[in-house]
């Protein structure tokens, strides 16, 4: 039997991702959209990901991001693993090929 995996996003402290990790969260998602309250900058997300154990997953969500944006929060969080939302172009996924785009 497969087990339901977790994701929590919106984090803005390390309390809040300490929280997390602790209740056996599989993923942590961190908003890059600027509109949202929970949204993150670059070096505040990098910072935040420098608390999750390499067993917790770092997800970049971001909304109507071009590819250079995408890119720089996928590495802000060491990650190959993006959320997206918005209207994808068929050229721009396949140039996300080395991403994990969900």
């Amino acid at each position: 039997m497969n087990r339901t995996r977790v994701k929590i996003c919106g984090f803005r402290d390390a309390a809040a991702v300490e929280a997390a990790v602790e209740a056996g969260a599989d993923a942590l998602g961190f908003n890059f959209n600027p509109p949202s309250p929970r949204a993150v900058t670059l070096a505040e997300a990098a910072e935040l990901a420098r608390a999750v154990p390499p067993w917790v997953a770092r997800v970049a969500l971001l909304v109507g991001a071009d590819e250079p944006a995408i890119r720089a929060a996928a590495e802000a969080l060491e990650t190959r693993c993006v959320q997206l939302y918005g209207p994808w172009s068929p050229e721009l996924l396949s140039r996300l090929g080395d991403l994990e785009v969900i």
